[in-house]
């Protein structure tokens, strides 16, 4: 772990996870706010918001594993896998009825939503 800031990699995929989870929270607090003032955008940023979040999940837990990996071997390993594995669980999200509910809103708008 001294030398951990000398790769640059494992460096790389814990800042990415660090942006994704910014990224997701903004766009969480965004979608609650247009939600507590009744917006009619809501429903489609709470969509939104869901597709983000299962995106994020596969990206972070993906990196995650590349930085353990990268970090420890052996027993270690496997008991910070199953650790990751235990922390990472989560019921995804119907990904698909979120996509169509978004691509609905767009072509109904004939714009992306904002």
């Amino acid at each position: 772990m001294a030398a951990l800031e000398e790769q640059q990699e494992v460096m790389a995929d814990l800042a990415d996870m660090i942006a994704q989870v910014y990224a997701l929270e903004s766009a969480l607090l965004r979608a609650r706010k247009l939600a507590s003032a009744g917006k009619a955008s809501a429903e489609v940023a709470a969509a939104m918001t869901g597709l983000l979040a299962e995106e994020t999940m596969a990206l972070a837990e993906q990196a995650a594993r590349r930085v353990l990996a990268a970090s420890a071997e052996g027993d270690l390993l496997r008991t910070q896998l199953a650790i990751l594995k235990r922390l990472a669980r989560y019921t995804p999200a119907d990904t698909v009825a979120l996509s169509r509910a978004v691509a609905r809103q767009c072509i109904q708008l004939e714009r992306y939503p904002v």
